[in-house]
């Protein structure tokens, strides 16, 4: 099997035309890490972190022993992000008052269990990250 290239396989999804177009969006796994406060600052950092650490721990998994059933060799997918504010009631934009959920879709093996698996390994080497603060989600 060829490596999974989302650049290409989803190309409606992340790279749609500049016209408008109706898309159908099946739904897909997501590891998520829900935060809130400045994106400049060291909190949103360390959260992008958390994703990147558990995101390339499953896609290097086939040089180890912990190999996911049905893996395939993939690219890991970009880091997506849903932005909102705390109080809507505030007139000015302050960065301190956004919360955001940011994420990175996962190929169709890794389940929760995977997950989970993936998880408490990555505690163990990134004693340094909030690896709690991960979610398995299906958007």
């Amino acid at each position: 099997m060829k490596k999974y290239e989302y650049r290409i396989e989803d190309k409606l999804e992340y790279f749609p035309p500049t016209h408008p177009t109706i898309t159908q969006i099946i739904t897909h796994n997501y590891i998520c890490v829900k935060g809130e406060g400045n994106p400049n600052g060291e909190a949103f950092g360390l959260d992008v972190e958390i994703l990147h650490a558990l995101s390339y721990a499953i896609k290097m998994s086939y040089k180890g022993s912990d190999i996911p059933l049905g893996y395939y060799e993939y690219t890991v997918f970009p880091l997506e992000g849903i932005w909102d504010v705390k109080d809507k009631t505030r007139q000015d934009f302050d960065k301190e008052n956004l919360m955001y959920t940011i994420m990175i879709r996962q190929p169709e093996f890794v389940t929760v269990e995977v997950f989970e698996k993936f998880k408490t390994l990555t505690k163990t080497k990134k004693k340094n990250l909030d690896i709690e603060k991960a979610t398995f989600e299906i958007i």
